[in-house]
């Protein structure tokens, strides 16, 4: 008889190998919810666009709140952003701020960052360090907010300069409530857009 040894395993050592098995699947499982959560909260959120200020980028829905901005019921189903809370902001991104006047965000478009000189008056464009912007995503003429009256602003520090890309139907950073947009009040940039069939694009 050779002098082979048979490795026999018991009904002890096959629970121990299932049990072990189930562990490491529910750690991985806890490990991924954790993750996911923690991108969640620190890193990635999503938000309906409402109305029609972001045509024709971005399509807006109609949806009812709850006073802090939470969706409760969907009237028309628009696009909804995907939002980097991290990311640096600048000049083109969009983005979601909030105002103190409502509950719920803002969707608009970085025109200028800190430093930059903005300057709007009455034929239709944009200047930005005494350059017209080239701007091939609007819809409509730039103008100041009565059409009249010029603005010309310095984008103060910490804060940035934002228009909607449906520039005569925009309520943005030419209307004194709301101005230059601190960055301690945006909730992020957006990275994704999901339209409402569900498609993802980028902007």
């Amino acid at each position: 008889m050779d002098n082979e040894l048979e490795v026999f395993q018991s009904p002890n050592d096959h629970k121990k190998k299932i049990i072990i098995s189930v562990i490491s699947v529910v750690v991985v499982v806890l490990l991924a919810l954790a993750v996911a959560l923690l991108l969640k909260t620190y890193v990635i959120s999503t938000i309906p666009v409402g109305g029609n200020s972001m045509l024709p980028t971005l399509e807006g829905g109609d949806y009812v709140t709850d006073g802090q901005g939470n969706v409760v019921e969907t009237i028309k189903k628009g696009d909804t952003l995907v939002l980097n809370k991290t990311a640096k902001i600048k000049k083109g991104d969009v983005i979601v701020f909030d105002v103190t006047w409502q509950s719920d965000p803002i969707v608009k478009r970085v025109i200028a960052v800190a430093g930059d000189h903005v300057v709007i008056n009455n034929d239709g464009n944009v200047y930005v360090n005494d350059l017209p912007l080239t701007e091939d995503y609007i819809q409509g003429k730039t103008y100041s907010f009565d059409g009249v009256t010029t603005l010309d602003m310095i984008v103060p520090e910490g804060h940035v300069f934002c228009l909607g890309d449906n520039r005569e139907h925009s309520h943005d950073s030419r209307y004194s409530d709301i101005g230059a947009v601190s960055l301690d009040m945006v909730r992020g940039k957006c990275i994704l857009v999901v339209d409402k069939d569900g498609k993802l694009r980028t902007i």
